[in-house]
């Protein structure tokens, strides 16, 4: 197995959230590009599709964050800014949408279910600037979403954290979420962005307070202040993901996990023998 990946080896909550979903499409994403019996471009260029309700979630924080960087230079943030800049995101993906999976794996969309998406983005937008940044605005502005890093043992840990924020000793970070409301006791990311707080501003755990917003119900924000003895708990759970990770040695160590709709909507599909049999047996 060729070793070069490994220069960008490290953890991150995505490459754990994928390893537990498939880690076959690990391999693929990660790996597979510099493997020798593998079209390394073919799989660079499908390393880069999402599918069409995670393009529209990507839109709504690229928006969101276009207009903080104006709140971080003391300028007013625009509603009517944020919905023009993801209405036309929105168009330009109407009109060529070769970077979603849908269009590479067959999977017909029809107009009714853009708009629909569309729709839904805009009110997220409007949720957020209307229910969620009034809490927000005049606390202090610490950063957001810059890609960062910090070590645990020999091993690198990447975030990018949506925004961080200050009222007092306390460091506010918040994850806003397009997605459907879950449990914030399931999203161990959280515990991530803490040890990046504490690695970068020796903040204690206590003064670190973690919320995750669904821009879908922004008025029911799930807050936490995980412990010390949560945080060394999760520090060893990326050791040992790390672990496993490092110690590869062929693609039959990363298992499939086969589901249909999960094989369907994969970016992979295209170069997964496996996927297209489960997707074919399934029809």
């Amino acid at each position: 197995m060729n070793d070069y990946w490994k220069k960008w080896f490290g953890w991150s909550w995505s490459r754990h959230d994928l390893w537990e979903q498939c880690p076959r499409s690990y391999y693929y994403l990660y790996i597979g590009k510099w493997e020798p019996g593998i079209d390394g471009k073919r799989c660079k260029m499908l390393s880069k599709l999402i599918s069409l309700p995670m393009s529209v979630g990507k839109f709504i924080h690229d928006a969101i964050k276009q207009e903080l960087y104006h709140h971080s230079l003391g300028r007013i943030m625009s509603l009517d800014g944020a919905k023009r800049f993801f209405e036309r995101k929105m168009e330009d993906l109407k009109h060529d949408p070769k970077s979603l999976v849908e269009y590479h794996n067959n999977i017909e969309i029809s107009e009714q279910e853009i708009e629909e998406e569309k729709n839904n983005g805009i009110k997220q937008i409007e949720n957020f600037f209307k229910e969620l940044w009034p809490h927000y605005k005049d606390l202090e502005y610490i950063q957001h979403e810059e890609f960062e890093d910090f070590p645990i043992e020999k091993y690198k840990v990447w975030v990018v954290i949506d925004f961080i924020s200050k009222h007092g000793d306390t460091y506010i970070v918040t994850d806003w979420k397009t997605g459907k409301p879950e449990d914030i006791e399931n999203l161990p990311q959280m515990k991530a962005y803490t040890l990046w707080v504490n690695a970068k501003y020796n903040v204690p755990y206590e003064n670190i307070k973690t919320e995750v917003v669904f821009l879908q119900e922004p008025e029911n924000p799930q807050n936490k202040t995980f412990k010390p003895e949560d945080i060394d708990q999760f520090k060893n759970e990326i050791i040992s993901d790390c672990k496993t990770w490092d110690n590869v040695t062929s693609i039959e160590d990363f298992e499939l996990k086969p589901e249909k709709i999960k094989c369907q909507y994969c970016a992979f599909l295209t170069i997964c023998e496996d996927g297209q049999e489960i997707v074919e047996k399934s029809n």
